[in-house]
Formats: structure tokens, C-alpha cells, sequence
């Protein structure tokens, strides 16, 4: 009686698990992706029809130098 009680546990503990990790995985492919700077995050938009993402804007090459700079 106690090995089957035991070989329940195991089964039900690792039911449990995958389903936990089936529910990180879908999490993760339904979140936006973008990028975080000073001025907070940003997602970046799909092309439409495509699963090609599009670049971000180029930032200004004379901030990021001061910034580079104050960081020091």
C-alpha cells in the first residue's frame, strides 16, 4: 500500500511540474519584446505577416556619448 501511495506522489509531483513548465513557456511566447533604456521599456512592433521583428530607432550618437561620459 505505501508503494502505491509513493508511485502516486511521484506521478503527481511530476504531472504538476510540467505542467508548471508548459504555462512558463506559454508566458514567454505570448510577452512583448522590446528594450529598456533611461526612459523606460519599449516594444518593439512585428512586421505585419511576418515574425521578423523591426529594428529599433537609432539613438542619438552625441547622447549616448554623455551618458557614456557621466557614467565614468
Amino acid at each position: 500500500m505505501l508503494l502505491i501511495s509513493n508511485v502516486m506522489l511521484t506521478i503527481g509531483l511530476s504531472l504538476a511540474a510540467v505542467s508548471a513548465l508548459g504555462l512558463v513557456v506559454y508566458g514567454l511566447k505570448k510577452a512583448p519584446e522590446g528594450y529598456e533604456d533611461e526612459t523606460g521599456f519599449h516594444i518593439i512592433q512585428r512586421a505585419p505577416g511576418s515574425k521578423v521583428m523591426r529594428s529599433r530607432k537609432a539613438t542619438d550618437s552625441l547622447g549616448s556619448l554623455r551618458s557614456a561620459k557621466a557614467s565614468r
